[in-house]
C-alpha cells in the first residue's frame, strides 16, 4: 500500500489478511476507499464513526484501499463497482455491498439488518 495523507478509521486489510479476516470473524464490514475519492470517503467514515463504536463488539470493521494492486482480485469478486462502498461478510460469505453516501441512521439500519441475518445479496467471498 502506498502512503496517503488520509485513511479511514478502521484498520486496513492487505492481500494477505483480507480472507483471513473474513473467515476469522462472524461478521465483517469493509470500507472500500481510494485516495482520489477522499472527500466522499471521509464523509462515509464520518457517518460510520459512531457506528464503529456502537457495533464494534459485534462486527469487525476494516478498510481496504481500492487501488492496492494486490487486492484487485478481491475487489472484483466482491463486486465493488463504485466508491464509496462498504461490504458486509457473514460467516465468510459476502452478504451485501452498499455503495454511496448514506446517513448514519440509514447505515445503522443496514447494520441491524446484517446483524439480524437478513441478506439481500449473497455472493462470492
Amino acid at each position: 500500500m502506498s502512503a496517503r495523507p488520509w485513511r479511514p478509521s478502521p484498520p486496513p486489510v492487505s492481500a494477505e489478511t483480507v480472507l483471513l479476516t473474513i473467515h476469522a470473524n462472524p461478521i465483517v464490514a469493509i470500507h472500500f476507499w481510494a485516495g482520489w475519492n477522499e472527500g466522499y470517503d471521509r464523509a462515509l467514515d464520518g457517518a460510520m464513526a459512531p457506528l464503529y463504536r456502537e457495533f464494534g463488539d459485534r462486527i469487525a470493521f476494516r478498510s481496504l484501499d481500492f487501488d492496492d494492486a494486490p487486492l484487485q482480485d478481491f475487489v472484483k469478486t466482491a463486486e465493488v463497482l463504485n466508491l464509496p462502498a462498504i461490504g458486509f461478510w457473514r460467516d465468510g460469505k459476502r452478504d451485501r455491498v452498499v455503495i454511496g453516501l448514506r446517513s448514519a441512521t440509514a447505515w445503522r439500519e443496514t447494520i441491524r439488518e446484517v446483524l439480524a441475518g437478513g441478506s439481500d445479496a449473497a455472493g462470492p467471498p
